[in-house]
């Protein structure tokens, strides 16, 4: 990891750079709070750069990348106080109802322009659903702007995989679905009577452990992760794992 700060009589510099390899953050997690349960691997490839007015303003001007990849063992609020994990846990209830479903991986590679971060992919894999998304999270202004689109592992009829809005602020978000999302998970039942016994034939069933995605996310290039996940929102069928 590297950090430079340049101070100047009218404005401010910073530049970051991180390349992490399946850190195991429990070491972390139990520094805070020995008895929880809490751990699990990350990997980071950061590299940010900004010049601003003053350091309240380096976000708003920041361009670079952020690409991470977290394979978690347990999620618990509260031990870390970061927005990405209080987002997850937010979401996650919307996304996959399953009691029983744990999560694989949360993968999401982002392009920072002028405080305007936005995803070259974003994935979530679950034990039964796979989550793909896309939006914007706008520094300059605070917004968040996120659209998350669930689906199952194996075709099911009557399945909702209803899509999941994230919006509002950084500081303040809401997670909920759109009336125009709510109608198109209506159309999708009635038509999976046609279209679910097609897909078992085509497509198959993707592994409960995300093994063709989360294994090795952070070592193939944003072209490779987004043809993998484009392949599974156009029905292909899956590498075994």
């Amino acid at each position: 990891m590297t950090l430079a700060y340049e101070p100047t009589d009218t404005d401010v510099g910073a530049e970051a750079t991180a390349k992490i390899d399946r850190f195991d953050y429990g070491v972390l997690a139990r520094r805070i709070d020995p008895e929880t349960d809490m751990g699990g691997l990350l990997s980071l490839d950061l590299a940010l750069k900004s010049r601003a007015p003053g350091p309240d303003a380096l976000m708003q001007h920041a361009g670079g990348r952020l690409d991470f990849a977290i394979w978690p063992e347990d999620l618990e609020a509260g031990v870390f106080d970061l927005w990405a994990v209080n987002l997850v846990l937010a979401i996650l209830p919307s996304l996959d109802e399953e009691s029983t479903s744990r999560v694989n991986c949360v993968v999401g590679r982002f392009n920072l322009e002028d405080g305007r971060m936005r995803p070259d992919a974003i994935l979530l894999d679950t034990t039964y659903m796979r989550v793909n998304g896309k939006g914007e999270v706008n520094f300059q202004t605070e917004a968040v702007d996120l659209t998350l689109k669930p689906r199952p592992k194996r075709p099911q009829f009557f399945s909702a995989a209803t899509p999941v809005v994230v919006h509002g602020t950084i500081s303040d978000f809401g997670v909920g679905v759109t009336p125009h999302a709510l109608l198109g998970t209506v159309v999708r039942q009635l038509g999976s009577v046609v279209i679910v016994p097609l897909q078992w034939i085509v497509r198959g069933k993707l592994p409960a452990d995300g093994a063709d995605v989360c294994a090795g996310a952070m070592r193939r290039s944003d072209a490779e992760l987004q043809e993998s996940i484009d392949s599974d929102v156009e029905g292909s069928r899956p590498q075994a794992p």
